[in-house]
């Protein structure tokens, strides 16, 4: 028996868009037929399957899958490269630690202070270098992990997530290893950076059925924490809380649609008004 194709449930010129819809229609076991006239496409149903299929196809319109974001797919963004750029013009201002200047006074992750409610010092101490060899390790590392982060979420929220994961590293570390513990350094936002990717490559896989992949994934950031972030002169606790936060973030980050450009300016923005917000409470200290 011959059904008739005469309701048209989507009229579009984007032949993707009429690719998706077939491929919902098909998925649901209704019988359409996509054809092209004046430059539209056109999928059309039978009479008596056009209110299932309206309804099936305006749900996937109001409800559209997340955008995938697979480690890799794109190349590295300049977030990094930007990040190692205040960072360096920071240390100009703040100098080395051997300078005793007030910067350090006031912006080290001293953990008694912290935990006494000076807050920003989680901030301020990830823009602060004991000295030049210091501040160019994060730096290189900060354009290689946070770029690649920015390739995946984009660049305002790979360096917002950067802090986030870095500062509450900072927190986490000071509340564990109060009273005496004090630092520097980005390497916690750094590492925040890898375990945020570190979390996306996960559960991108996962949901691709690679379950096997996910798992290597994870180890994969491990090996490289164990393999960078430690060392005599390291502070291996802080690293391991920046990383073991942007875990959680980047399974965050991987559910949700990535942002629009414009949406990349503004919390690229956020990010350099809590920097500067830390610091300026820290000055008023």
């Amino acid at each position: 028996m011959t059904v008739d194709l005469v309701r048209v449930v989507s009229a579009t010129r984007d032949r993707r868009r009429a690719d998706d819809a077939s491929l919902v229609l098909t998925a649901l076991g209704i019988a359409h037929a996509v054809e092209q006239a004046d430059g539209v496409w056109e999928v059309r149903v039978a009479d008596v399957d056009e209110g299932r299929a309206r309804i099936a196809l305006d749900d996937v319109e109001r409800h559209p899958a997340p955008v995938r974001r697979e480690v890799g797919g794109r190349p590295p963004t300049l977030a990094g490269l930007h990040m190692a750029v205040l960072l360096a013009a920071i240390y100009v201002w703040s100098g080395p630690r051997a300078a005793a200047g007030r910067a350090f006074t006031i912006g080290e992750a001293d953990a008694r202070a912290m935990l006494a409610g000076e807050w920003w010092r989680a901030v301020t101490a990830l823009t602060l270098h004991a000295d030049g060899t210091h501040l160019l390790g994060n730096a290189v590392f900060a354009a290689v992990f946070v770029g690649a982060l920015g390739s995946v979420a984009g660049s305002g929220s790979a360096l917002l997530l950067t802090l986030a994961s870095g500062a509450a590293g900072n927190l986490l570390n000071a509340w564990l290893r109060a009273p005496l513990h004090q630092g520097v350094g980005a390497s916690t936002a750094v590492f925040g950076a890898l375990g945020v990717l570190s979390g996306v490559s996960f559960l991108t896989r996962w949901q691709s059925a690679q379950r096997a992949r996910a798992w290597v994934a994870v180890g994969a950031g491990l090996a490289l924490l164990a393999l960078l972030g430690s060392g005599e002169r390291t502070d291996l606790g802080a690293h391991l809380f920046g990383f073991t936060l942007g875990v959680p973030l980047g399974l965050f980050v991987a559910s949700l649609p990535r942002p629009r450009a414009a949406w990349q300016v503004v919390l690229a923005a956020v990010a350099l008004v809590v920097v500067s917000w830390a610091w300026r409470a820290a000055l008023a200290s």
